[in-house]
């Protein structure tokens, strides 16, 4: 990104020096030669077929995922079959570019153990071959057939398994960012950086590269739902996105957590980033998407695919700004992104108001405050008459059941009860929040004005 102040190229020390050597040689020729966008638009067809490929990302419903072992895979396999074509156009049209000879890069990863290494040159003919069998394997159960759930874990097994002979395809894969083309150009996130004592900026950066990966892949679907064409193969970029997404939030819980927690601004950001990005996805993949894998309505598909992303991108804008303002308040949407649509400061209110009542519950469920009904009733009546506009009667006549029986709750173990039931209910209500809101954009959690 660039901005008025001017570039700023900013990245994590691990991803500047994992990019020498080897795969950083190949990408520096294909960027010689013009093929950069080619290499980028590769790796996250491939990666987003690895993501499609495993049913914990795919965008099904309850009783779909609790009957997954006796479904009907078809449809996800004729879209397994179209993000392979996908990724073989890319790969052959990466074959036209600079062709380096086998032995001319240097090594770079853990991968250099092996004895004989092919050339880029030889990956992408083994990636051409594993994908030509993949869609093989495909086509060989006959239409009148059911794809078993087997089927599917099956080719998902041999896709992973076979990207091991493709040594640079699995170089490319193996790095997470890249210099070449993973650094963020903002002279206002460079300077927030700076800023920051060195042990928590390079794990401030990351969270940062992090979010701006999904940015990318979301781009990628952007711009295919633009094109005229086939359009349900890209629910396998929203299944990349969802795997980044629990990266992400696995990221923060491990680098941000105990002893290594930050202060109390940008500690409560990094949990409310956590948390937004669970919603929107949870909101955005699963109500917007599971139906797409039905629809035969080429314009309700289109509706669908491009209010997920744009949802999701909107969250993932709102959480880069909310974690910049933790260390400079000033900072705005403006400064990062641009003018933000007339509904964001609805959505930042009423995402902030849920995420304070919420951080309420929690700490009378935890005794860090004791419990008092009155303060969480009246917390909940401001809220219900800033937003009632925005939610469904049946959502507040289940805030009034659960209030009454707070207020007359007497015994400890049902307060506990009662208070995980609220918290459950919360939670419910952000993510139905997300899709309430007609074009969300969240410029900003905690912290924001």
């Amino acid at each position: 990104m660039k901005d008025a102040n001017g570039p700023h190229e900013w990245g994590t020390s691990r991803a500047a020096g994992a990019g020498k050597g080897r795969l950083s040689d190949w990408i520096g020729l294909l960027k010689a030669s013009g093929g950069l966008e080619t290499v980028i638009s590769l790796e996250t067809w491939l990666r987003a077929l690895k993501a499609y490929l495993s049913p914990s990302y795919l965008p099904l419903s309850g009783p779909e995922r609790v009957e997954i072992a006796r479904r009907d895979f078809s449809r996800e396999a004729a879209i397994v079959r179209r993000v392979i074509q996908q990724a073989e156009s890319d790969a052959a049209l990466a074959l036209t570019f600079g062709k380096p000879s086998r032995g001319h890069m240097h090594a770079d990863s853990p991968l250099d153990v092996m004895e004989r290494l092919a050339g880029p040159t030889e990956s992408l003919q083994n990636l051409l071959e594993v994908l030509s069998d993949l869609r093989v394997v495909i086509e060989s159960v006959p239409a009148d057939q059911p794809f078993t759930y087997g089927h599917y874990l099956a080719v998902g097994r041999l896709y992973r398994h076979s990207l091991r002979n493709s040594r640079h395809v699995a170089l490319l894969l193996h790095q997470r960012f890249k210099p070449q083309y993973d650094r963020v150009e903002n002279a206002t996130l460079g300077r927030i950086l700076r800023g920051i004592e060195n042990g928590t900026q390079q794990r401030v950066a990351l969270v940062l590269l992090h979010l701006f990966e999904i940015l990318k892949h979301l781009q990628v679907g952007a711009i295919g739902l633009a094109e005229d064409g086939p359009m349900r193969h890209y629910l396998a970029v929203f299944a990349l996105v969802q795997e980044d997404s629990d990266d992400l939030r696995t990221l923060i819980r491990s680098k941000f957590a105990g002893r290594r927690a930050l202060w109390p601004e940008p500690q409560q950001a990094l949990e409310w980033i956590s948390d937004r990005i669970g919603s929107a996805v949870l909101s955005m993949i699963h109500d917007e998407l599971a139906p797409a894998l039905r629809e035969t309505n080429p314009a309700a598909l289109a509706l669908q695919m491009s209010r997920a992303q744009e949802g999701l991108r909107c969250a993932v804008q709102g959480c880069v700004v909310s974690l910049a303002r933790a260390f400079e308040p000033s900072v705005t949407s403006d400064d990062l992104f641009g003018p933000v649509p007339e509904t964001a400061a609805a959505m930042l209110r009423l995402h902030r108001e849920l995420w304070d009542i919420r951080r309420m519950v929690r700490a009378f469920q935890t005794g860090v405050v004791a419990f008092q009904a009155d303060r969480l009733i009246a917390r909940m009546s401001s809220f219900r008459e800033a937003h009632l506009h925005r939610f469904a009667e049946t959502d507040w006549q289940e805030s009034e059941r659960l209030s009454g029986r707070l207020l007359q709750s007497r015994n400890p173990s049902d307060l506990q009860s009662l208070l995980a039931e609220f918290q459950a209910y919360l939670e419910a209500l952000s993510r139905a929040s997300i899709r309430r809101v007609d074009r969300p954009a969240s410029p900003a959690g905690p912290g924001a004005n």
